[in-house]
Protein backbone atom coordinates (compact mmCIF):
# COMPACT_ATOMS: atom_id res chain seq x y z
CA UNK A 1 0.00 0.00 0.00
CA UNK A 2 1.78 3.30 -1.12
CA UNK A 3 2.35 5.54 2.16
CA UNK A 4 -0.20 8.54 2.53
CA UNK A 5 1.47 11.80 1.72
CA UNK A 6 1.44 15.43 3.85
CA UNK A 7 -2.25 16.17 1.86
CA UNK A 8 -4.85 14.85 0.01
CA UNK A 9 -5.69 16.65 -3.52
CA UNK A 10 -4.27 19.56 -5.29
CA UNK A 11 -5.77 20.07 -8.51
CA UNK A 12 -3.97 21.76 -11.56
CA UNK A 13 -6.22 24.46 -14.38
CA UNK A 14 -4.22 23.75 -17.20
CA UNK A 15 -2.72 20.50 -19.20
CA UNK A 16 0.29 22.58 -21.34
CA UNK A 17 3.51 22.85 -20.11
CA UNK A 18 3.07 25.10 -17.14
CA UNK A 19 0.21 22.70 -15.72
CA UNK A 20 2.51 19.62 -16.17
CA UNK A 21 5.20 21.21 -14.80
CA UNK A 22 3.20 21.95 -11.65
CA UNK A 23 1.70 18.66 -11.59
CA UNK A 24 4.92 16.78 -11.54
CA UNK A 25 6.45 18.98 -8.47
CA UNK A 26 3.05 18.68 -6.34
CA UNK A 27 2.90 14.94 -7.27
CA UNK A 28 5.55 14.42 -4.54
CA UNK A 29 3.43 16.14 -1.91
CA UNK A 30 -0.21 15.33 -2.77
CA UNK A 31 -2.07 11.74 -2.64
CA UNK A 32 -3.76 12.90 -6.16
CA UNK A 33 -2.96 15.75 -8.65
CA UNK A 34 -5.88 16.22 -10.55
CA UNK A 35 -4.91 17.74 -14.24
CA UNK A 36 -8.22 19.65 -15.78
CA UNK A 37 -7.66 20.23 -19.61
CA UNK A 38 -9.77 21.60 -22.11
CA UNK A 39 -8.70 19.70 -24.87
CA UNK A 40 -7.06 16.04 -25.28
CA UNK A 41 -3.60 15.98 -23.96
CA UNK A 42 -2.09 14.22 -26.40
CA UNK A 43 1.17 11.86 -26.58
CA UNK A 44 1.75 12.59 -30.30
CA UNK A 45 3.95 15.58 -31.49
CA UNK A 46 0.94 18.04 -32.59
CA UNK A 47 0.29 21.51 -32.79
CA UNK A 48 -2.82 22.12 -30.51
CA UNK A 49 -5.45 24.50 -31.00
CA UNK A 50 -4.96 26.51 -27.73
CA UNK A 51 -1.85 27.47 -28.49
CA UNK A 52 -1.13 29.52 -31.78
CA UNK A 53 2.04 30.67 -30.41
CA UNK A 54 3.16 26.80 -30.97
CA UNK A 55 3.21 27.25 -34.81
CA UNK A 56 6.41 29.72 -34.25
CA UNK A 57 10.15 29.39 -33.03
CA UNK A 58 10.86 28.03 -29.90
CA UNK A 59 13.74 26.85 -27.91
CA UNK A 60 14.26 25.70 -24.61
CA UNK A 61 16.61 28.37 -22.24
CA UNK A 62 19.32 26.04 -20.82
CA UNK A 63 17.98 26.52 -17.19
CA UNK A 64 14.66 25.24 -18.40
CA UNK A 65 15.78 22.17 -19.95
CA UNK A 66 17.93 21.37 -16.45
CA UNK A 67 14.90 22.16 -15.00
CA UNK A 68 13.17 19.56 -16.78
CA UNK A 69 15.57 16.98 -16.45
CA UNK A 70 15.44 17.51 -12.69
CA UNK A 71 11.57 16.46 -12.40
CA UNK A 72 11.84 14.66 -15.66
CA UNK A 73 15.45 12.57 -15.54
CA UNK A 74 16.06 11.79 -19.40
CA UNK A 75 13.85 13.75 -21.16
CA UNK A 76 16.36 15.92 -23.09
CA UNK A 77 17.74 12.64 -23.97
CA UNK A 78 14.67 11.33 -25.34
CA UNK A 79 13.67 14.84 -26.90
CA UNK A 80 16.80 14.92 -28.84
CA UNK A 81 16.19 11.03 -29.73
CA UNK A 82 13.44 12.42 -31.21
CA UNK A 83 15.14 14.99 -33.31
CA UNK A 84 15.14 17.62 -31.28
CA UNK A 85 18.88 19.52 -31.81
CA UNK A 86 21.51 20.18 -28.99
CA UNK A 87 22.77 23.72 -29.97
CA UNK A 88 26.67 24.52 -28.54
CA UNK A 89 25.41 28.31 -27.51
CA UNK A 90 29.04 29.21 -27.89
CA UNK A 91 29.80 28.30 -31.50
CA UNK A 92 26.51 27.26 -33.15
CA UNK A 93 24.83 30.20 -33.01
CA UNK A 94 25.16 33.24 -35.17
CA UNK A 95 23.50 36.33 -33.72
CA UNK A 96 23.62 39.78 -35.72
CA UNK A 97 22.85 42.39 -32.85
CA UNK A 98 23.37 46.38 -32.86
CA UNK A 99 25.67 46.42 -36.23
CA UNK A 100 27.71 43.45 -35.44
CA UNK A 101 27.70 39.45 -34.50
CA UNK A 102 28.27 38.37 -30.88
CA UNK A 103 31.60 37.20 -30.50
CA UNK A 104 32.05 33.48 -30.07
CA UNK A 105 33.36 31.66 -26.72
CA UNK A 106 34.19 28.27 -25.17
CA UNK A 107 32.10 26.86 -22.83
CA UNK A 108 29.99 23.72 -22.22
CA UNK A 109 26.71 25.04 -22.63
CA UNK A 110 24.18 23.11 -25.02
CA UNK A 111 20.90 24.39 -25.70
CA UNK A 112 17.73 22.15 -27.15
CA UNK A 113 15.85 23.57 -30.48
CA UNK A 114 12.40 21.75 -31.25
CA UNK A 115 8.67 22.53 -32.12
CA UNK A 116 6.43 23.09 -28.94
CA UNK A 117 4.39 20.40 -30.09
CA UNK A 118 7.65 17.81 -29.60
CA UNK A 119 8.44 19.36 -26.02
CA UNK A 120 4.85 19.21 -25.30
CA UNK A 121 3.96 15.50 -26.05
CA UNK A 122 7.18 14.09 -24.18
CA UNK A 123 6.18 15.99 -21.69
CA UNK A 124 2.80 14.84 -21.60
CA UNK A 125 3.96 11.08 -21.96
CA UNK A 126 6.43 11.62 -18.94
CA UNK A 127 3.66 12.64 -16.54
CA UNK A 128 1.04 9.91 -17.64
CA UNK A 129 3.24 7.44 -15.73
CA UNK A 130 2.85 8.98 -12.54
CA UNK A 131 -0.05 6.59 -10.41
CA UNK A 132 -1.17 9.52 -8.32
CA UNK A 133 -1.93 12.17 -11.83
CA UNK A 134 -5.00 12.10 -12.69
CA UNK A 135 -5.84 13.77 -16.22
CA UNK A 136 -9.42 15.16 -17.22
CA UNK A 137 -9.25 15.82 -20.55
CA UNK A 138 -11.85 17.93 -23.04
CA UNK A 139 -13.30 19.45 -19.10
CA UNK A 140 -13.62 23.14 -19.13
CA UNK A 141 -13.00 24.66 -15.56
CA UNK A 142 -15.67 27.33 -14.90
CA UNK A 143 -15.21 28.99 -11.95
CA UNK A 144 -13.37 28.55 -8.27
CA UNK A 145 -14.98 27.24 -4.91
CA UNK A 146 -14.61 29.81 -2.75
CA UNK A 147 -14.70 29.69 1.20
CA UNK A 148 -15.69 33.09 2.23
CA UNK A 149 -14.89 32.87 5.76
CA UNK A 150 -11.84 31.70 5.37
CA UNK A 151 -10.82 33.62 2.56
CA UNK A 152 -9.51 30.17 0.59
CA UNK A 153 -10.29 28.37 -2.64
CA UNK A 154 -11.34 24.57 -1.93
CA UNK A 155 -11.74 23.24 -5.28
CA UNK A 156 -13.21 24.18 -8.47
CA UNK A 157 -16.23 23.71 -10.52
CA UNK A 158 -15.92 22.02 -13.69
CA UNK A 159 -18.52 21.06 -16.86
CA UNK A 160 -16.72 16.94 -17.96
CA UNK A 161 -16.73 15.93 -21.41
CA UNK A 162 -19.92 14.52 -21.20
CA UNK A 163 -21.59 18.55 -20.82
CA UNK A 164 -22.01 17.59 -16.81
CA UNK A 165 -21.51 19.77 -14.45
CA UNK A 166 -18.66 18.61 -11.20
CA UNK A 167 -17.25 19.99 -8.20
CA UNK A 168 -13.68 18.80 -7.63
CA UNK A 169 -12.64 19.66 -4.00
CA UNK A 170 -8.42 20.54 -3.29
CA UNK A 171 -6.34 21.53 -0.49
CA UNK A 172 -4.46 23.91 -3.14
CA UNK A 173 -5.68 25.13 -6.42
CA UNK A 174 -2.76 25.97 -9.27
CA UNK A 175 -4.30 28.14 -11.87
CA UNK A 176 -2.10 27.85 -15.41
CA UNK A 177 -4.65 28.74 -18.45
CA UNK A 178 -3.01 31.50 -19.45
CA UNK A 179 -3.55 35.33 -19.99
CA UNK A 180 -7.31 35.54 -19.17
CA UNK A 181 -7.12 32.95 -16.69
CA UNK A 182 -9.85 31.91 -14.78
CA UNK A 183 -8.21 33.38 -11.92
CA UNK A 184 -8.70 36.57 -13.18
CA UNK A 185 -11.98 36.59 -14.69
CA UNK A 186 -13.63 36.17 -11.18
CA UNK A 187 -11.30 38.46 -9.29
CA UNK A 188 -12.16 41.21 -11.45
CA UNK A 189 -13.71 43.37 -9.14
CA UNK A 190 -10.46 42.98 -6.91
CA UNK A 191 -8.75 44.96 -9.19
CA UNK A 192 -5.67 43.51 -9.47
CA UNK A 193 -2.82 45.90 -10.08
CA UNK A 194 -0.48 44.70 -13.16
CA UNK A 195 2.34 46.20 -15.04
CA UNK A 196 2.34 46.68 -18.85
CA UNK A 197 4.26 47.84 -21.91
CA UNK A 198 2.14 47.68 -24.71
CA UNK A 199 4.19 46.45 -27.70
CA UNK A 200 2.04 45.47 -30.28
CA UNK A 201 4.69 42.77 -31.43
CA UNK A 202 3.25 40.17 -34.56
CA UNK A 203 5.23 37.87 -36.48
CA UNK A 204 5.32 35.13 -38.81
CA UNK A 205 6.59 31.86 -39.54
CA UNK A 206 7.22 29.45 -41.79
CA UNK A 207 8.52 25.64 -41.67
CA UNK A 208 11.28 24.88 -44.57
CA UNK A 209 13.51 21.80 -45.07
CA UNK A 210 17.00 22.02 -44.74
CA UNK A 211 19.45 22.11 -47.66
CA UNK A 212 21.86 19.20 -48.35
CA UNK A 213 24.96 21.77 -47.72
CA UNK A 214 24.43 23.82 -44.55
CA UNK A 215 25.48 26.65 -43.51
CA UNK A 216 28.17 26.82 -40.99
CA UNK A 217 25.69 28.12 -38.40
CA UNK A 218 22.74 26.07 -36.61
CA UNK A 219 20.90 29.02 -34.98
CA UNK A 220 20.85 32.38 -36.97
CA UNK A 221 19.41 35.46 -35.35
CA UNK A 222 18.93 38.67 -36.67
CA UNK A 223 18.23 42.20 -34.80
CA UNK A 224 19.37 45.11 -35.72
CA UNK A 225 17.81 46.90 -32.45
CA UNK A 226 15.90 50.02 -32.21
CA UNK A 227 14.89 52.15 -34.07
CA UNK A 228 14.72 49.38 -36.92
CA UNK A 229 11.42 47.61 -36.38
CA UNK A 230 11.97 44.37 -37.82
CA UNK A 231 13.73 40.83 -36.60
CA UNK A 232 14.05 37.36 -37.79
CA UNK A 233 15.42 33.96 -36.81
CA UNK A 234 16.11 30.81 -38.26
CA UNK A 235 16.13 27.49 -35.70
CA UNK A 236 16.41 23.54 -36.40
CA UNK A 237 13.31 21.17 -35.74
CA UNK A 238 13.46 18.05 -35.53
CA UNK A 239 12.80 16.12 -39.21
CA UNK A 240 15.47 18.27 -40.80
CA UNK A 241 13.70 20.69 -40.70
CA UNK A 242 14.15 25.08 -39.74
CA UNK A 243 11.08 27.40 -38.53
CA UNK A 244 11.91 30.86 -39.85
CA UNK A 245 10.20 33.59 -38.12
CA UNK A 246 10.15 37.23 -38.80
CA UNK A 247 9.08 39.50 -35.96
CA UNK A 248 7.94 43.30 -35.94
CA UNK A 249 7.43 46.27 -33.28
CA UNK A 250 4.89 48.88 -33.34
CA UNK A 251 1.97 47.36 -35.25
CA UNK A 252 3.18 46.59 -38.36
CA UNK A 253 1.39 43.79 -40.00
CA UNK A 254 2.87 40.98 -40.47
CA UNK A 255 3.82 39.07 -43.92
CA UNK A 256 0.97 36.43 -44.90
CA UNK A 257 1.87 35.20 -48.45
CA UNK A 258 5.35 34.01 -49.69
CA UNK A 259 6.49 37.20 -51.60
CA UNK A 260 5.70 39.43 -48.74
CA UNK A 261 7.68 36.69 -46.53
CA UNK A 262 10.61 36.54 -49.04
CA UNK A 263 10.53 40.52 -48.98
CA UNK A 264 10.60 40.94 -45.33
CA UNK A 265 13.40 39.10 -45.05
CA UNK A 266 15.44 40.59 -47.80
CA UNK A 267 15.07 43.60 -46.00
CA UNK A 268 16.86 42.56 -42.83
CA UNK A 269 19.69 44.61 -42.04
CA UNK A 270 22.27 41.44 -43.15
CA UNK A 271 21.43 38.90 -46.41
CA UNK A 272 22.28 36.00 -44.31
CA UNK A 273 18.79 34.50 -43.23
CA UNK A 274 17.35 35.75 -47.06
CA UNK A 275 19.58 33.46 -48.97
CA UNK A 276 19.41 30.85 -46.23
CA UNK A 277 15.87 30.35 -47.08
CA UNK A 278 15.93 31.26 -50.92
CA UNK A 279 18.28 27.86 -50.95
CA UNK A 280 15.47 25.86 -48.64
CA UNK A 281 12.54 24.10 -49.85
CA UNK A 282 8.73 25.07 -47.75
CA UNK A 283 6.97 22.40 -46.36
CA UNK A 284 4.23 24.91 -44.79
CA UNK A 285 2.23 28.07 -45.32
CA UNK A 286 2.74 31.18 -43.70
CA UNK A 287 1.51 31.21 -40.22
CA UNK A 288 1.27 34.68 -38.17
CA UNK A 289 0.19 35.78 -35.10
CA UNK A 290 -0.03 39.26 -32.78
CA UNK A 291 1.08 39.92 -29.33
CA UNK A 292 -0.52 43.07 -27.58
CA UNK A 293 1.55 43.90 -24.66
CA UNK A 294 4.20 42.26 -21.96
CA UNK A 295 2.06 41.75 -18.74
CA UNK A 296 2.50 40.49 -15.27
CA UNK A 297 -0.02 40.55 -12.84
CA UNK A 298 0.65 41.72 -9.34
CA UNK A 299 -1.06 39.28 -7.07
CA UNK A 300 1.63 39.96 -4.69
CA UNK A 301 0.28 43.43 -4.00
CA UNK A 302 -2.66 42.28 -2.98
CA UNK A 303 -3.86 42.76 0.85
CA UNK A 304 -6.14 39.93 1.25
CA UNK A 305 -4.92 37.13 -1.32
CA UNK A 306 -7.02 33.52 -1.51
CA UNK A 307 -5.62 31.05 0.14
CA UNK A 308 -5.52 27.59 -1.21
CA UNK A 309 -4.50 29.31 -4.62
CA UNK A 310 -1.38 29.95 -6.84
CA UNK A 311 -1.24 31.33 -10.51
CA UNK A 312 1.48 30.37 -13.13
CA UNK A 313 2.87 30.96 -16.10
CA UNK A 314 1.72 33.11 -18.48
CA UNK A 315 -1.64 33.76 -16.14
CA UNK A 316 0.95 35.52 -13.86
CA UNK A 317 3.28 36.70 -16.03
CA UNK A 318 3.47 37.29 -19.96
CA UNK A 319 6.40 37.85 -22.10
CA UNK A 320 7.61 38.87 -25.64
CA UNK A 321 7.78 35.28 -26.95
CA UNK A 322 10.65 36.67 -29.30
CA UNK A 323 12.59 36.42 -26.11
CA UNK A 324 12.10 32.55 -25.87
CA UNK A 325 11.00 32.30 -21.81
CA UNK A 326 8.14 31.01 -21.77
CA UNK A 327 9.18 27.54 -20.89
CA UNK A 328 12.24 28.62 -19.11
CA UNK A 329 9.92 30.89 -16.70
CA UNK A 330 6.91 28.09 -15.95
CA UNK A 331 10.16 25.64 -14.69
CA UNK A 332 11.32 28.20 -12.62
CA UNK A 333 8.16 29.19 -10.69
CA UNK A 334 7.13 25.37 -10.61
CA UNK A 335 10.70 24.85 -8.83
CA UNK A 336 9.56 27.87 -6.43
CA UNK A 337 6.35 26.28 -5.84
CA UNK A 338 7.71 22.95 -5.12
CA UNK A 339 10.28 24.63 -2.68
CA UNK A 340 7.54 26.50 -0.59
CA UNK A 341 4.96 23.87 -0.27
CA UNK A 342 8.07 21.15 1.08
CA UNK A 343 8.56 23.92 3.85
CA UNK A 344 4.55 24.65 4.34
CA UNK A 345 4.01 20.94 4.63
CA UNK A 346 6.12 20.65 7.76
CA UNK A 347 4.11 23.32 9.32
CA UNK A 348 0.85 20.81 9.06
CA UNK A 349 -1.23 23.94 8.23
CA UNK A 350 -3.51 24.26 5.29
CA UNK A 351 -2.75 26.46 2.45
CA UNK A 352 -3.82 30.04 3.97
CA UNK A 353 -3.50 33.12 2.70
CA UNK A 354 -0.16 33.53 4.00
CA UNK A 355 0.78 31.32 2.05
CA UNK A 356 -0.54 32.45 -1.16
CA UNK A 357 1.40 35.55 -0.40
CA UNK A 358 4.74 34.22 -0.37
CA UNK A 359 4.60 32.41 -3.37
CA UNK A 360 3.22 35.60 -5.02
CA UNK A 361 6.25 38.07 -3.72
CA UNK A 362 8.40 35.42 -4.41
CA UNK A 363 7.20 34.29 -8.10
CA UNK A 364 7.20 38.09 -8.93
CA UNK A 365 11.22 38.21 -7.37
CA UNK A 366 12.20 35.04 -9.18
CA UNK A 367 10.63 36.21 -12.59
CA UNK A 368 11.79 39.58 -12.36
CA UNK A 369 15.15 39.21 -14.85
CA UNK A 370 13.15 37.86 -17.60
CA UNK A 371 10.59 40.94 -16.92
CA UNK A 372 13.35 43.67 -16.95
CA UNK A 373 15.30 42.00 -19.99
CA UNK A 374 12.59 41.45 -22.46
CA UNK A 375 10.56 45.06 -21.44
CA UNK A 376 14.22 47.03 -21.19
CA UNK A 377 14.09 45.99 -24.81
CA UNK A 378 11.02 45.95 -25.66
CA UNK A 379 10.76 49.61 -24.87
CA UNK A 380 13.38 51.19 -26.65
CA UNK A 381 10.99 50.75 -29.64
CA UNK A 382 8.78 53.54 -27.94
CA UNK A 383 10.94 56.15 -26.52
CA UNK A 384 8.92 58.91 -28.24
CA UNK A 385 5.98 57.97 -27.13
CA UNK A 386 6.75 56.74 -23.18
CA UNK A 387 8.30 59.17 -20.96
CA UNK A 388 10.60 56.73 -19.41
CA UNK A 389 12.54 57.35 -16.07
CA UNK A 390 16.36 58.41 -16.05
CA UNK A 391 17.12 54.65 -14.41
CA UNK A 392 15.80 53.19 -17.58
CA UNK A 393 17.27 55.18 -19.94
CA UNK A 394 20.56 54.51 -18.31
CA UNK A 395 20.00 50.94 -18.24
CA UNK A 396 19.17 50.92 -22.02
CA UNK A 397 22.57 52.72 -22.61
CA UNK A 398 24.74 50.61 -20.84
CA UNK A 399 22.95 47.44 -22.58
CA UNK A 400 23.26 48.86 -25.76
CA UNK A 401 27.36 49.14 -25.13
CA UNK A 402 26.86 46.05 -23.68
CA UNK A 403 25.59 44.41 -27.30
CA UNK A 404 28.02 46.59 -28.75
CA UNK A 405 30.97 45.07 -26.21
CA UNK A 406 29.60 41.71 -27.48
CA UNK A 407 30.39 41.83 -30.41
CA UNK A 408 34.40 41.86 -30.28
CA UNK A 409 34.61 40.21 -26.52
CA UNK A 410 33.72 36.85 -25.78
CA UNK A 411 33.72 37.11 -22.36
CA UNK A 412 30.99 40.04 -22.80
CA UNK A 413 29.10 37.89 -25.41
CA UNK A 414 29.62 34.61 -22.75
CA UNK A 415 28.04 36.42 -19.53
CA UNK A 416 25.09 37.80 -21.85
CA UNK A 417 24.00 34.22 -23.17
CA UNK A 418 24.72 32.90 -19.43
CA UNK A 419 22.02 35.84 -18.54
CA UNK A 420 19.35 35.62 -20.79
CA UNK A 421 19.56 31.58 -20.51
CA UNK A 422 18.95 32.09 -17.13
CA UNK A 423 21.76 30.50 -15.44
CA UNK A 424 23.09 33.60 -13.94
CA UNK A 425 21.68 36.76 -12.61
CA UNK A 426 21.62 40.47 -14.18
CA UNK A 427 24.19 42.08 -12.24
CA UNK A 428 27.01 39.27 -13.35
CA UNK A 429 26.42 41.89 -16.65
CA UNK A 430 27.49 44.66 -14.42
CA UNK A 431 31.05 42.97 -12.57
CA UNK A 432 33.69 44.98 -12.82
CA UNK A 433 35.70 42.82 -15.61
CA UNK A 434 32.79 43.36 -17.67
CA UNK A 435 32.00 46.60 -16.94
CA UNK A 436 35.37 47.53 -17.73
CA UNK A 437 34.97 46.04 -21.19
CA UNK A 438 31.75 47.60 -21.81
CA UNK A 439 33.03 51.32 -20.25
CA UNK A 440 35.64 51.52 -22.68
CA UNK A 441 34.15 49.78 -25.92
CA UNK A 442 34.72 52.51 -28.25
CA UNK A 443 34.00 55.99 -27.04
CA UNK A 444 32.70 55.78 -23.42
CA UNK A 445 30.05 58.68 -23.57
CA UNK A 446 27.07 59.09 -23.39
CA UNK A 447 26.26 58.31 -26.97
CA UNK A 448 22.68 57.19 -27.38
CA UNK A 449 21.67 58.54 -23.65
CA UNK A 450 19.02 61.31 -24.30
CA UNK A 451 18.65 62.61 -20.84
CA UNK A 452 15.66 64.53 -20.94
CA UNK A 453 13.72 66.45 -18.28
CA UNK A 454 10.32 64.05 -16.84
CA UNK A 455 7.18 65.68 -18.73
CA UNK A 456 5.27 68.30 -16.48
CA UNK A 457 1.20 68.62 -16.63
CA UNK A 458 0.10 71.79 -18.33
CA UNK A 459 -0.70 74.44 -16.06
Amino acid sequence: MAQRKQYDQAIVIGGSVGGIFAARVLADFFDRVTIVESEHLSSDAKQRKNIPQGNHAHTLLIRGGRLINQYFPGTIDRLVAAGAVPVDMGHDIRWHHFGGWKAHWDDDMIGTFLSRPLVESELASAIKRFPNIEIREQTKAESLIVNEGENRVQGIRIQNKNGECEEIRGDLVIDTTGHNSLTLQQLKSENIPFDEVPIKVSYASRIYRQPTSLPPWKVLMIAQGAPSKRAGVIFPLEGGRWIATLGAYAGEAPPKTHDEFMAVARALPVPDLYRAISEAEPMSDVTTYRFPRDIRHRYDKLKNPLGGLVVLGDALCRLNPLYGQGMAAVAVESDLLRELVQKWSKTGEAFSPAFSRKYFKQAIKRTSPAWQGATLEDLRFFKDEVDLPLSTRIQQWYTRRMHLAAIDSPEVSKTFYRVANLLDPPTDLFKPSIAARVLTHGSATTEGLEIREPATSAS
